[in-house]
């Protein structure tokens, strides 16, 4: 949750992980995913998702691991307020 660049999907990815969901809200972020995977190897076990959270999972997906790669969070602006970046 949260990919960002894809570093730690594609790390898992080549570690040996069959398969890797990553999910961003940035549309940049997935792009910069999907990239790295392809430009490592792994974009055969990745499966790149744009969304909030787990918004754009199946209800009954299964995961062994969860990974929320949470940069920083902002309490003095709303959301609304918030560029695509700081989502």
């Amino acid at each position: 949750i949260g990919c960002g660049t894809g570093v730690f999907s594609v790390l898992a990815a080549l570690d040996g992980a069959e398969k890797v969901v990553a999910i961003d809200i940035n549309p940049n972020a997935v792009a910069n995913t999907i990239d790295n995977g392809e430009f490592h190897g792994v974009a055969n076990k990745m499966e790149v998702l744009l969304g909030d959270m787990f918004s754009p999972l199946q209800e009954d997906q299964q995961f062994d691991v969860i990974f929320f790669n949470i940069p920083f969070a902002h309490r003095d602006r709303s959301v609304e307020e918030l560029s695509m970046l700081e989502r």
